[in-house]
């Protein structure tokens, strides 16, 4: 009994403490974050104590993400929004762990994810805190805010998994599928698709890499351009772009799980994208991370995505991980990312087709040890639409 009153809690944990909830404002609502507010204290580490009391920039890992001078406002109003669904989470029947309709999908680092059923019979994915997690902090309901506000702002993009609704440190989503001919023990990239792991594995055809990639590529691209639908401006990055983030919904690629990433704000000077820090010891991307960020208060952007981009590019191409020969050598690795030397692509020697090419193209591209000489994730999209719309053409003239 306990437990099942736990799994309860956990999904609705807080709301009134940090939206200051009555009962009778449990309804949809717009609203700011509360906890970016203009109280210092709810938006800076507790070490630092160089910035100034009216400047609220949020904190993370000990570094601050922007310039404090110039970096204080968002790109886009929506970044400081938050637009609560209560009422559904509060509807839920999550009581049954014997019905078909309520089932443990998987656990995360923070989260568990749910199969649930609301109340005209919707199923969805239910995200709540892991039990031992289960109590409210700041920190831990922003990363929530800020995966739902994505989620929201990118409904219209179909390379994004759909939100149905947040309510404090839960939110709820369409049900994708996490296969593991896609996501190998490795994390990289296994040789074919099936929604039925039990399917003999088959390698994938260079269509079908070319038509995955290019799916990866637009959906990154949609997702740095949240909320702006102009590839031009930038409002978000992800920091976290790895296989196991990458759905399949009735076989269509679909992004996911964006709670740990960076809402770009707007430099006042000159009314760009500005620029941030993260603490590089603690990136947890280490298979992608990119060789600005083998070293902690270098100036970073969304080209820390491109990079990954890269690397996932490479698993579909060569089914193994980068530099995947020398077996954890991390040292070496950091050395041969800022040097510019590339992964091997011994397995790939020789081919001379379109589908190979391509993707060996864009993955050079993305693995440009300068972030500025890597291409957007758009451009990297076209050129891969481009080049299977030229392997189609050759393939049925064979």
């Amino acid at each position: 009994g306990y437990f099942i009153l736990l799994i309860s809690f956990t999904a609705v944990l807080n709301c009134w403490e940090y939206h200051g909830f009555a009962l009778s404002s449990l309804v949809s609502s717009t609203t700011n974050a509360p906890w970016l507010d203009d109280n210092p204290d709810n938006n800076v580490d507790d070490n630092s104590n160089d910035v100034d009391d009216d400047i609220r920039i949020p904190i993370r890992n000990g570094l601050p993400l922007f310039d404090p001078e110039d970096c204080k406002e968002p790109m886009q109003e929506w970044q400081d929004a938050w637009y609560p669904n209560c009422n559904m989470f509060h509807s839920m029947d999550l009581t049954d762990l014997n019905n078909e309709q309520f089932q443990l999908l998987g656990m995360g680092g923070a989260r568990m994810v749910w199969k649930v059923s609301d109340v005209v019979g919707r199923q969805g994915a239910l995200k709540t805190l892991i039990f031992k997690n289960a109590k409210f902090d700041e920190s831990k309901a922003e990363h929530t805010r800020v995966d739902a506000i994505l989620s929201e702002r990118l409904t219209s993009s179909s390379h994004v998994i759909d939100i149905y609704g947040a309510c404090g440190m839960s939110t709820m989503s369409e049900i994708g599928v996490v296969d593991d001919k896609w996501v190998s023990r490795h994390g990289a990239f296994s040789p074919s698709f099936s929604n039925n792991s039990t399917t003999k594995r088959t390698h994938r055809t260079k269509l079908e890499k070319l038509s995955l990639a290019s799916q990866l590529a637009n959906a990154l691209a949609d997702f740095h351009s949240a909320g702006s639908h102009d590839d031009d401006i930038v409002t978000a990055v992800w920091r976290n772009l790895k296989s196991q983030n990458v759905l399949f919904v009735n076989g269509k690629l679909k992004i996911n799980d964006f709670d740990d990433s960076i809402l770009v704000r707007r430099n006042e000077s000159t009314g760009k994208a500005c620029t941030f820090q993260l603490d590089a010891n603690v990136y947890q991307n280490k298979t992608y991370q990119p060789p600005e960020l083998c070293y902690s208060g270098q100036d970073l952007d969304e080209k820390i995505d491109i990079y990954a981009l890269g690397g996932i590019l490479y698993g579909i191409l060569t089914r193994a991980r980068p530099y995947n020969d020398l077996r954890g050598n991390y040292t070496e690795i950091k050395r041969r990312k800022q040097v510019g030397i590339m992964p091997t692509f011994a397995k790939i020697e020789g081919r001379q087709d379109i589908a190979s090419g391509a993707l060996r193209k864009a993955i050079e591209q993305c693995l440009r040890p300068n972030p500025k000489s890597r291409p957007s994730a758009r451009q990297i999209a076209r050129d891969l639409e481009n080049a299977y719309k030229s392997a189609s053409k050759e393939a049925e003239e064979q």
